[in-house]
């Protein structure tokens, strides 16, 4: 049998015209759908906080993320704090979805002091990007702290008229040194002193004494302490405090029964004296007779 042959077709020009078209179309589909699947996860730049940052209260955690195939509804960025819990980050997109910037403020009152690390990644709906990662160090702020049982008076059991001393302990708990601590006593709008401790050492105490006549009746005392320097505490909450004495009448001078009997025998032995000696020069008077 003869080989069979091909016999060539040809089409009319017009033909050519309206295929060539949708061959591009087709090769353009192609390369597309190709495209769309080589996904590549995306990136994650932190902006701040800066690599070993010290910081202190509360700090913000911001950067941007970014794809070459766009994010969707599914993608997130999301931090952690050490080996904690994964949390979301606000986002807000640019440049035609192909970018998110994140940011938050974060308190960190829940955060011991020392060395942290805040570790970010993003999710573009199929792919995480690689984790990146800060470390910071959480300053353990001074605190200076006066309590109502830290104001006390000097007697303590201060009368009517009596000049005495109302004494203030000031605290400072807090990891850091505090100077210039302004220790400031009322009492209603009087001012009784004002007193500066040039220094009050981490986790360490002062204390600070004023002169006082009081008058009686309940006297409330006010106290308070704050840097004179520009400086940074955990709380201002507990910096003052009150304390209500009762102050009674000066009680009338009496004299006591061993006072009373002490006098009577420094007398008693005068006397003593004067009649044995008058005994024997009357007996001895008697004797001559």
């Amino acid at each position: 049998m003869p080989a069979s042959r091909l016999t060539p077709v040809s089409l009319p020009l017009g033909t050519w015209y309206r295929l060539v078209p949708m061959a591009l179309a087709i090769a353009f589909v192609a390369m597309a759908m190709a495209s769309w699947g080589e996904n590549t996860p995306p990136q994650v730049a932190i902006g701040t906080p800066s690599d070993d940052a010290v910081i202190a209260q509360m700090v913000t955690v911001s950067g941007v993320a970014n794809d070459e195939e766009g994010f969707n509804v599914s993608s997130y960025v999301e931090a952690r704090w050490n080996d904690w819990e994964w949390f979301r980050l606000p986002i807000n997109p640019g440049q035609d979805g192909h970018i998110l910037y994140f940011g938050e403020i974060v308190n960190l009152d829940l955060h011991a002091p020392g060395p942290h690390r805040i570790r970010v990644r993003a999710f573009d709906g199929e792919l995480y990007s690689d984790i990146v990662t800060v470390n910071v160090t959480v300053r353990d702020l001074p605190d200076l702290v006066i309590l109502p049982t830290d104001i006390t008076l000097d007697p303590e059991d201060t009368f009517d008229g009596q000049g005495s001393r109302i004494v203030v302990l000031v605290r400072n708990q807090g990891g850091e040194d505090i100077e210039e601590v302004e220790v400031v006593v009322k009492i209603g709008e009087e001012e009784v002193g004002t007193l500066v401790i040039p220094l009050i050492g981490a986790y360490n105490e002062q204390v600070a004494r004023f002169k006082h006549t009081f008058e009686k009746g309940n006297v409330t005392v006010h106290a308070s302490a704050r840097s004179l320097l520009q400086t940074m505490e955990k709380s201002l909450a507990n910096n003052q405090a009150d304390r209500t004495f009762v102050i009674p009448e000066a009680e009338e001078d009496e004299v006591p029964i061993e006072a009373i009997a002490s006098y009577l025998t420094i007398l008693m032995v005068p006397i003593a004296v004067y009649l044995f000696f008058r005994f024997k020069r009357g007996k001895a008077a008697s004797q001559k007779d």
